[in-house]
Formats: structure tokens, C-alpha cells, sequence
């Protein structure tokens, strides 16, 4: 291999590859591929943090709703007490 030491494929992939150490056709593909792997990773992380964010705004749905029920319930219960108070 021609390449320098601080040369990788992905380096030489990015640069012109017509120069003085030109790489080979295959260490060119090596350098793409490695480049791509590293722009999934990157999108990974994003995409994670949207789904853990979805899942804790579910749960805190799930939350408010149970809470918004328990109030609904003590509503009734109350209205119902007051009705029983006014009649007697």
C-alpha cells in the first residue's frame, strides 16, 4: 500500500484519487463503504432519540389520562354529595 500514515481509505475516498499514490479501484469501494457506515451511524443516534422521546410522551399520556379519569370520577362524587346536601 502507497498510502501515508495518516491516510485511511475514507480520507482517500473523500480526495481526488488521481494522485501521486493513487488507490486502486478497491480501496477506493473500501473508503466509499467505510464513509457510508459512518453516515448511518450518524443518523442513528437521531432517530433513537426521537423514538426514546415518543416513548416517555406515551407514557406520560398514559399518565395524564389516568389522572384525568381519577378527576372525573371525584367530579361525579362531589356533585353527587352536593345533591344529597341540598336535599336535605
Amino acid at each position: 500500500m502507497s498510502f501515508s500514515e495518516d491516510k485511511t481509505y475514507v480520507a482517500k475516498s473523500r480526495s481526488k484519487w488521481w494522485t501521486e499514490d493513487k488507490p486502486n479501484i478497491e480501496q477506493l469501494q473500501i473508503g466509499c463503504l467505510q464513509r457510508m457506515a459512518d453516515s448511518l451511524e450518524n443518523m442513528e443516534k437521531p432517530f433513537k432519540d426521537l423514538i426514546e422521546h415518543n416513548e416517555y410522551l406515551k407514557g406520560r399520556l398514559r399518565e395524564e389520562q389516568a389522572a384525568g379519569r381519577h378527576l372525573n370520577r371525584r367530579i361525579a362524587s362531589l356533585r353527587g354529595a352536593i345533591k344529597r346536601m341540598k336535599k336535605k
